[in-house]
């Protein structure tokens, strides 16, 4: 019985020196420079935080790109990293696409990640080859059909939401069009605009091509129209209602990471989200920026997770 006593008086005073620790290393944090990895999507955003990071915490964040099996490669540096605060995932829609599309992944983002917070959420752009001639998305679907499996549908990779955009498309829209996966957004872009594919699920960023003529904006797949390019209907407005969907930026830190590091990094993240310069500059891609707690950032991985198994099961989309 005393035994006991004493073993269970050591693992609570061990546990309030672990606690301890945690808020001393918080209090600390950071004493070096912190890294955030991008791997799915353009690094715009995350420069931008990484910025108000640097100025916030005095100390240097360095937003490095790993691009490549549709952000996998960036997500296993993270996961494999210390859950000490210093090495940072900017987190996208396409991981959870990517669980649902093939679930035997290295990882997943809600189960084996830390959430740090929502940086902001928007819609894609349908982008089309100019030299397809239509002008909105019943003349795209009217060509489809008039060309069954003569029109390639790019993608960022196998799973991306650009690639399940294909399908929907696909299937709700009633046509036959083939899948082209690229090793991301780049070579994807450059090979639409080169006329070797001709349909795209893009961002807002690659509007100038549409201002030059080589692209046609034919929709966004979010709920209402973006203030920057209000000229372009959603999809329900274009008439494929089954089309919408959104894609968001997050951040998470590995899975171990103690809490108060968390909390203080949801702190900042918070602060940076609130400065009218930097919605400003998320607007500018057709992103609201769009702060919560890591609490509810984690709940919102999860639901987004079931809507994209869902779409997985309606397309009936098998990994390539």
């Amino acid at each position: 019985m005393v035994l006991r006593r004493c073993a269970v008086a050591i693992l609570a005073c061990l546990a309030l020196m672990i606690a301890a620790a945690g808020g001393v290393c918080a209090q600390n944090y950071p004493t070096k420079p912190i890294r955030i990895f991008v791997g799915a999507g353009p690094d715009f955003v995350a420069r931008i935080i990484g910025q108000k990071f640097t100025e916030a915490l005095g100390q240097q964040v360095v937003v490095e790109q790993l691009p490549g099996a549709g952000g996998l490669i960036a997500g296993q540096t993270v996961l494999k990293s210390r859950p000490d605060g210093y090495t940072l995932l900017f987190s996208t829609a396409t991981y959870v696409a990517l669980q649902a599309y093939r679930p035997d992944t290295t990882f997943n983002l809600a189960r084996d990640f830390a959430p740090v917070g929502k940086i902001g959420e928007g819609p894609a752009v349908l982008y089309a080859q100019s030299s397809l001639g239509v002008k909105t998305l019943a003349d795209l679907l009217k060509l489809a059909k008039e060309r069954p499996g003569e029109l390639n549908c790019g993608s960022t990779g196998p799973g991306t939401q650009a690639h399940l955009g294909c399908e929907m498309l696909r299937l709700y829209g009633g046509v036959d069009i083939v899948h082209v996966p690229y090793n991301g957004m780049g070579p994807a872009l450059v090979d639409i605009l080169a006329g070797r594919t001709q349909l795209l699920f893009g961002f807002l960023v690659s509007m100038p091509f549409v201002t030059s003529g080589k692209l046609v904006a034919l929709a966004v797949t979010g709920p209402k129209r973006v203030p920057n390019a209000p000229q372009l209907p959603t999809t329900v407005e274009a008439g494929l209602p089954q089309l919408e969907y959104t894609t968001w930026y997050g951040l998470d830190a590995p899975k171990g990471t103690p809490q108060p590091i968390i909390d203080r990094l949801n702190a900042e993240l918070v602060k940076a989200l609130a400065d009218p310069k930097v919605k400003e500059k998320i607007q500018s891609i057709g992103f609201e920026a769009d702060s919560d707690t890591p609490e509810q950032f984690g709940e919102f991985v999860e639901s987004e997770l079931g809507k994209w198994q869902k779409i997985v099961r309606e397309t009936g989309v098998k990994p390539e």
